[in-house]
């Protein structure tokens, strides 16, 4: 029985993890001029987008959901795919007899380092409908918290690195800032670590 499974973020933070100002502070620009806001915001909102994908972490807080044919057959253990996951919203599964029914939050586990479920010790998971790609569906939230307060100072100067070098450059052509291209990978390994929250 196939095991695959697929992730989406089903709602989006409406603010980002580093503000306007902050950038044009770390750029050195004047926070009265507004020349180059539009593109600041967006070189920003890539920057996030890079960061979060480099490291399969959500910065700020908002919902996914995971839907896989089955439980898996290798272990209990159910990956939810992504790090930094704060909670759990709904485990749903399909019944042999294809009906969708909505797991008790006693029969499950939530392992936040692992980011994770289990079937409590003892048990095993239901029994899934077979070859149904939407077998089983894991609802759940993820990232620091709802605002810029919340993120991480690393997290943060990452993002900033990624919008200066993509602002002086934004034809990547030079050499020259490739001090903070180097600098931005050194964070990313250190945030990479297992140990890191």
């Amino acid at each position: 029985m196939t095991t695959n499974w697929t992730l989406m973020r089903t709602s989006a933070p409406s603010v980002l993890p580093v503000s306007l100002s902050e950038v044009k502070s770390h750029l050195r620009l004047s926070s009265s001029d507004t020349t180059h806001d539009a593109n600041l915001t967006l070189l920003i909102e890539a920057a996030v987008e890079r960061l979060e994908q480099d490291l399969d972490r959500q910065v700020i807080t908002a919902d996914f959901r995971v839907t896989r044919f089955n439980w898996g057959s290798d272990t209990a253990e159910v990956k939810l795919n992504k790090k930094a996951v704060c909670s759990i919203t709904t485990v749903k599964y399909v019944d042999v007899d294809g009906n969708t029914v909505t797991l008790a939050s006693d029969k499950y586990i939530f392992d936040k380092g692992r980011c994770s479920i289990f079937p409590p010790a003892g048990t095993t998971w239901p029994e899934v409908y077979a070859d149904d790609p939407n077998g089983v569906v894991i609802d759940f939230c993820a990232g620091y918290g709802p605002d810029a307060s919340c993120v991480p100072r690393l997290f943060k100067t990452a993002i900033m690195l990624g919008v200066g070098k993509w602002f002086f450059d934004p034809a990547q052509e030079g050499s020259a800032l490739h001090s903070q291209e180097v600098a931005y990978e050194r964070i990313v390994a250190l945030l990479a670590r297992s140990s890191y929250p």
